[in-house]
């Protein structure tokens, strides 16, 4: 495969007074995929090269900022994107009696319009981010289920038994990448420290707190959920850091929130017996990950000014747990990551148990 790109962009920043700034900016990308000969032996192997695929298209950005005091800035962005698919997802195949993957040229570039409001505070206390956003697709890319009639029109149960013919109503299951016509994303992003000797002044300088908070709610046209999106995460923690910078200590509490089951829902054939058509349902997400929380500390030492020693120590606790990341892309027809119905091998899923990371950093 080769693939060719070329863009360009173009972008500016406009102070206009004390209060208000602005920023826009625009790009072009254009992509060319060009498959190549193949150059090596498989008898059933397609010789022929399917043909090439271009994509182009303009996306940008536009804000408006106001500082509403030296503490305080108030912002509203709106950008667009554009993403082209890869080769993978446009020309891969794959045939198997068990699971076939289609390969689709016609795949268009996927588009989204995303706003965001944002609140941004910077001072002697600390600081704090705060974003709400709205993400739109159009075109969305999505891995999809197809269903395929094959059988013998008119075939009796008798005929198909003698190998006659095949059952009427023989269909076989396989997967493709899809455009999905709409798909919407929500979600709010939290992010603050608190420097705790600012605000109590018993306390020692170099005490802080922390927090972040990400939550999104997503909407794909159809019966299906979008799965990538991930459920509540929480992350709190308690740091120090020597006023000369020359250590630091932090700790992280995070919690994993519960995927739930309405979030949840993709789409399944069933078979109903001979001679019926596969019936299309829609069901509850089979592997759910629990909600966890996860405990760290991990910390810095500077024995000299160009040399930098990290050590952690990582699930303190040693919890069992799994992200949700890790069960979102089981596939139930699979037979190298299988997991049966009553949930025997998904402990090959779970995060990592209590481990540890030691590294040395030395700049020059």
């Amino acid at each position: 495969m080769k693939t060719t790109n070329y863009g360009f962009s173009l972008s500016d920043q406009i102070q206009w007074n004390d209060v208000f700034s602005s920023r826009a900016g625009i790009r072009y990308d254009h992509t060319k995929m060009t498959p190549q000969e193949l150059n090596a032996d498989c008898h059933a192997c397609d010789k022929t090269p399917p043909a090439a695929n271009t994509y182009k298209g303009w996306s940008g950005f536009v804000g408006l900022a106001a500082q509403l005091s030296q503490t305080w800035r108030l912002g509203y962005d709106v950008t667009s994107g554009f993403r082209v698919p890869n080769a993978s997802e446009v020309y891969f195949t794959y045939n198997h009696g068990s699971g076939t993957w289609k390969p689709n040229p016609n795949l268009k570039a996927e588009r989204s319009t995303t706003h965001t409001l944002s609140l941004q505070g910077r001072g002697d206390k600390g600081t704090l981010d705060a974003n709400l956003y709205q993400s739109n697709y159009r075109n969305f890319l999505s891995e999809e289920q197809n269903l395929t009639v094959s059988g013998t029109p008119g075939c009796t149960e008798e005929d198909a038994y003698y190998y006659r013919c095949s059952d009427p109503y023989k269909e076989k299951l396989d997967w493709q990448m899809k455009n999905i016509d709409k798909a919407r994303i929500r979600g709010i992003e939290l992010t603050g420290r608190l420097n705790v000797d600012k605000v109590a002044s018993f306390v020692p300088e170099g005490w802080k707190l922390f927090g972040s908070l990400g939550y999104a709610k997503s909407k794909l046209s159809g019966d299906n959920s979008l799965l990538s999106t991930q459920p509540l995460k929480v992350i709190a923690g308690i740091d120090y850091e020597s006023p000369s910078e020359k250590w630091g200590v932090f700790s992280r509490l995070t919690y994993l929130g519960a995927k739930k089951v309405k979030d949840a829902q993709y789409t399944v054939y069933e078979n109903k017996g001979w001679g019926t058509p596969l019936q299309k349902k829609v069901k509850d997400y089979p592997w759910l990950n629990k909600s966890a929380y996860v405990f760290d500390m991990y910390g810095f030492y500077k024995p000299a000014k160009n040399l930098t020693l990290r050590a952690g120590v990582y699930n303190l606790f040693n919890r069992k747990y799994t992200t949700w990341d890790s069960l979102r892309g089981l596939y139930s027809y699979s037979t190298t990551n299988a997991v049966d119905r009553d949930g025997k091998g998904l402990d090959r899923y779970r995060a990592p148990g209590r481990n540890y990371a030691v590294s040395l950093e030395w700049k020059f």
